[in-house]
């Protein structure tokens, strides 16, 4: 009997795939959006679905990810959340950044080798503690993994940050967003996405960084001959972006 739709979305929500591993998949995050974006990234990537699971580590555990070995140690600030109460394991437990890596270590810990983890990005601990690591190549575990100065073998890295967008999909929005604008000088012309960040805990951008980017985002054009789209995020300063937005004619202008 096919299964119903009500079923199927219900699967979805609870992170179960149909078939093979992983049988059921948990992504835990604090709700970050940039760390949960790259965990979802990653199940688009393997083509499963996974459960949307929010919690926040305690202070300490944020700080000292391995206290989570220790049996009995708290993950969570608050009650004990039921996803940890049900002692249902996943096949497979996603998360992304240092902050998530004390519930990563907990969880398999708490699963006794039901449940693999993939943590993203450089927790600054061994990497033992998690089944798999992916890191940006710049990061300072694949750099000295890289340069033999340590022996990682579950690591995998990447070019830089982990996103859902595929070459279909970036073809086929490039196509509309030459229709929509009905620009003939994009027509028949490369489209090239920028997506400009911002400031972060630990980095703040000023206005010479943008400065900087403006003429090289122009150099580019000008080496290229393609067209550029800017798309700034939520942590793009206003000022930062006008640095930008003054070297406008530059960027857009030539080729």
């Amino acid at each position: 009997m096919p299964e119903s739709r009500n079923a199927r979305e219900e699967r979805r929500r609870k992170g179960e795939n149909e078939g093979a591993w992983p049988l059921r998949t948990w992504v835990i995050s604090d709700g970050t959006a940039g760390m949960l974006a790259q965990c979802l990234a990653l199940t688009k990537a393997m083509r499963i679905q996974a459960e949307d699971i929010r919690a926040v580590p305690t202070p300490l555990l944020r700080a000292f990810p391995k206290l989570a070995n220790l049996p009995g140690w708290q993950l969570t600030l608050g009650r004990k959340p039921d996803w940890l109460k049900a002692n249902q394991w996943p096949d497979l437990c996603i998360t992304c950044g240092r902050r998530m890596a004390g519930i990563s270590i907990g969880v398999r810990r708490l699963a006794m080798g039901k449940t693999k983890t993939i943590h993203i990005q450089d927790p600054h601990i061994e990497p033992h503690y998690f089944d798999l690591m992916i890191t940006p190549c710049h990061d300072d575990i694949a750099q000295k993994a890289a340069d033999g100065q340590m022996d990682v073998p579950n690591l995998l890295t990447t070019t830089g940050a982990l996103n859902w967008l595929d070459e279909a999909e970036i073809e086929d929005e490039a196509a509309a967003l030459k229709i929509a604008y009905n620009d003939g000088q994009i027509a028949g012309r490369a489209l090239a996405l920028v997506m400009i960040g911002g400031h972060n805990r630990r980095y703040k951008a000023g206005a010479d960084a943008f400065t900087k980017l403006a003429e090289e985002l122009a150099a580019f054009v000008q080496m290229t001959g393609a067209r550029l789209a800017l798309v700034p995020s939520r942590r793009t300063p206003k000022r930062g972006l006008g640095c930008c937005q003054n070297s406008w004619n530059a960027v857009w202008g030539r080729g």
